[in-house]
């Protein structure tokens, strides 16, 4: 969970990271580990995020902004899939191709190398694939 807060929620009990994680600006969080039937742990969290919408603004602006409308659809659908995403490239090569792709973190393990889409896809297939 420490690792998770961290990295991909970006949040610093300091305040000095002022970037935030993947998310965006965190400002606070809640969460609580509990274990299901057969003994898996897993968290509920509540995430605040520096200008996020509540519920009920979210609500308002898909009844009165098209574009907003348009916007989170446009999000939701490149987010959540209900396949296994195509293999770009089966000669392309990246970090989770020889690796368990569980085991490193994403495609980006170079200083200043920003991954291709392609890179992207590639590392989102074999994820999907292996797990």
């Amino acid at each position: 969970m420490k690792a998770f807060i961290k990295t991909l929620l970006g949040y610093d009990t300091t305040g000095m990271n002022l970037e935030g994680g993947a998310l965006g600006l965190v400002k606070s969080y809640y969460g609580c580990v509990e274990a299901q039937g057969r003994g898996m742990l897993h968290c509920h969290m509540l995430v605040w995020i520096e200008g996020g919408l509540n519920p009920d603004e979210i609500k308002e602006h898909i009844l009165t902004d098209d574009s907003f409308k348009k916007s989170l659809l446009e999000y939701l659908d490149s987010v959540i899939s209900t396949c296994v995403p195509d293999d770009p490239d089966p000669l392309l090569t990246i970090s989770s191709s020889s690796y368990d792709p569980c085991s490193i973190q994403g495609i980006n393990k170079g200083i200043n190398t920003t991954p291709t889409p392609t890179g992207y896809q590639k590392d989102l297939h074999h994820l999907a694939e292996t797990s």
